[in-house]
């Protein structure tokens, strides 16, 4: 049987660091692949990185079961033409467009929200299999600095800001 695989597209915030090929491929047992928006972005646990600013992403040959695009930046044809055979195509950030035309192997939109799904992640952050990326904690008081880093592009996971 072969490996299957699964790619992410990662930015820096919160939902990138979150969706990072590492749960998708804890979770589905397929290898995972990122592509980081930025060289200086770590590798939150990707078996491989494919540098976007290097290599055209829509142009590899390669092909997943899983592409999961939490930055926007795919089509829903560009993205179906990343998959093997039945593989599935994730829109976490799409237009209404997209929403409305996702079907058979795309799904986008929002999610339910279900316990289930709370308690497997609350099981993976316990058992050290994920892990929370917090870029920066700031104070209530720092809320326009908070917004600020957010606004700048360069955070990388998440932003607390504490009362």
């Amino acid at each position: 049987m072969s490996r299957s695989t699964a790619l992410a597209t990662a930015g820096g915030g919160s939902a990138t660091a979150h969706s990072d090929p590492s749960i998708v491929s804890h979770a589905s047992g397929r290898r995972g692949v990122a592509v980081p928006a930025r060289q200086k972005r770590s590798n939150l646990g990707a078996a491989r990185v494919i540098d976007y600013t290097r290599t055209e992403l829509t142009g590899t040959a390669d092909r997943f079961d899983v592409v999961l695009d939490v930055m926007g930046n795919l089509s829903i044809a560009a993205g179906r033409r990343l998959l093997s055979p039945g593989g599935v195509l994730l829109l976490a950030v799409a237009d209404l467009g997209d929403t409305v035309r996702a079907r058979g192997n795309v799904f986008a939109g929002p999610a339910p929200e279900r316990v289930a799904d709370f308690e497997f992640l609350l099981r993976l952050a316990a058992e050290g299999s994920i892990s929370v990326v917090i870029d920066q904690v700031y104070d209530l008081r720092d809320i326009a600095a908070a917004h600020h880093r957010v606004d700048s592009g360069r955070k990388i996971g998440n932003i607390v800001v504490r009362p």
